[in-house]
């Protein structure tokens, strides 16, 4: 009866040991989303900078670079991502997750992009306080309605 109650108390120590050890959000690669709130983020004093970091965090954080929709098969894939993940995909790989520099410059590279059937460039969006991209029909985090006509 001892050893059962030891066993017991075993258990149920590590499963509550478990629920309280920090779990690391899977939102892109960590150095990706920080070097884009550095960029576009991190001026406090700028309107543009303040709506920027207040967009990023009232969208899920992987919905910058991914499309957060789901596909025909109703599930959502990180594999799939919207245009801006997609021309940011051309200057990045996977290696370079670990590379600030290399993820400013890449940043950087894009702004001059339109995404397909767009008036601005991404550079443009993010001077305007905006995220660049849009979902018309996707009604990001409990957002707005309004937000979607942007």
């Amino acid at each position: 009866m001892k050893n059962t109650t030891v066993y017991v108390a075993c258990c149920v120590a590590l499963v509550a040991g478990l629920c309280f050890l920090p779990l690391r959000s899977a939102d892109a690669y960590l150095n990706f989303s920080k070097a884009f709130l550095k960029k576009y983020g991190s001026d406090k004093s700028s309107e543009a900078h303040k709506s920027v970091a207040h967009e990023f965090t009232r969208v899920k954080k992987c919905a910058v670079c991914h499309d957060p929709r789901p596909g025909a098969d109703g599930k959502v894939s990180k594999k799939n991502r919207n245009p801006y993940g997609q021309a940011l995909n051309e200057y990045l790989t996977k290696k370079d997750q670990n590379d600030p520099e290399k993820i400013l410059k890449a940043l950087a590279d894009i702004e001059n992009k339109k995404p397909e059937k767009a008036e601005k460039t991404y550079g443009q969006l993010l001077s305007a306080g905006k995220l660049p991209f849009v979902y018309e029909d996707y009604d990001y985090a409990g957002g707005r309605e309004d937000d979607k006509d942007d």
